[in-house]
């Protein structure tokens, strides 16, 4: 008789949309897998709004830290750290797990299966959600550049192979997969299931927590092997574009710019001739508008969606955002070197 793990859902809120957050937390009730080897941990920073009494009407265990409200990778990890089952699941408060029986099919390959996690394969919507949101899951990346750099861990929605990493075997509900530290994607978040002891022995090396240093650090020590299911997961990404854009560069300025030196992890790595060339693609494609708008006509006609055709645009501005936040970044750091003593 096989017996189920138990599970620790970690969460990080502060005044996360109530509506959004109650769709997560309804969701998480309907599932199959058994309530009662499952715990649900909120690491809150202060919210002021009705976030904390919503999750527990729900049963979740919440931990308010108003001290760490602008700590949010440290706040986390506390989370993770206080984490009793066998499994840990990062959840996000803007993560809606699609279908009931989504964490029993996360955490099949975990039993059967020498893998240190498993995550969806995909990003989904529904039909009265944002076109961010549609434009997002269609492409399988939070935004265009990701995707281009091969390094989103999701896949377009239309596809139903993973391209990510070293695919060792494919069954009916899910895919292994191997990576190496030079081919891992971003993981670590938006639903992901993993080992807990194999975690905290990554949470333990950092200095602080950021995900996806901590995952390529796992990989680094050996844990390599994954389990990519074949369902999906909703990312709720609100209405306002140019918001959209503006964070996706404060979590540049943030996790690369200012941390760079102590960074593992590297999205766009610098040594990388790969990277180099995807990179080089990824701006002429977006200033020429011609191949985004050619994949937006490919993916229109495998699921007829106009949210594809926010592709072009996203590409263009994202490009010209990042360039800039580039720009201003190398000319602070050269305007320090000559006048600064």
């Amino acid at each position: 008789m096989i017996v189920n793990p138990t599970v620790s859902i970690v969460t990080g809120t502060y005044n996360s949309d109530l509506a959004i957050f109650s769709n997560v937390l309804d969701s998480l009730k309907s599932q199959t897998y058994s309530k009662y080897i499952i715990e649900h941990i909120i690491m809150d920073g202060g919210s002021t709004n009705a976030i904390a009494s919503l999750a527990r009407k729900y049963g979740c265990t919440v931990i308010v830290r108003p001290d760490l409200r602008d700590k949010e990778q440290y706040r986390f990890s506390l989370g993770l750290k206080k984490a009793k089952g066998d499994l840990v699941l990062i959840l996000e408060s803007d993560n809606i797990p699609v279908g009931e029986n989504w964490l029993a099919c996360l955490v099949e390959p975990m039993i059967k299966e020498d893998i240190f996690c498993s995550y969806p394969m995909h990003n989904d919507y529904r039909d009265d959600m944002s076109f961010l949101t549609k434009y997002t899951a269609l492409i399988g990346s939070p935004d265009p550049t990701l995707y281009y750099l091969q390094k989103s861990d999701k896949e377009p929605i239309v596809n139903d192979l993973y391209t990510k990493g070293y695919v060792i075997r494919k069954s009916a509900r899910y895919s292994v997969v191997r990576f190496n530290s030079d081919n891992t994607p971003t993981l670590g978040d938006n639903g992901f299931l993993i080992n807990r002891s194999i975690l905290n022995e990554a949470i333990k090396k950092q200095r602080s927590y950021i995900h996806v240093d901590a995952f390529q650090d796992i990989v680094q020590r050996g844990h390599n092997t994954v389990a990519v299911i074949h369902n999906s997961i909703i990312h709720v990404m609100g209405n306002n574009i140019l918001l959209h854009i503006k964070r996706r560069v404060a979590i540049k300025q943030l996790f690369t710019d200012e941390k760079s030196a102590e960074r593992t992890y590297h999205v766009m790595d610098w040594t990388s001739s790969r990277d180099r060339w995807n990179l080089f693609k990824y701006v002429i494609y977006s200033l020429t508008f011609v191949e985004p708008i050619i994949f937006s006509i490919r993916g229109y006609v495998k699921r007829r969606d106009v949210a594809w055709f926010l592709h072009p645009i996203m590409c263009f501005l994202m490009v010209i955002a990042y360039g800039y936040s580039e720009i201003e970044f190398h000319g602070k750091k050269l305007f320090k070197r000559l006048f600064v003593i």
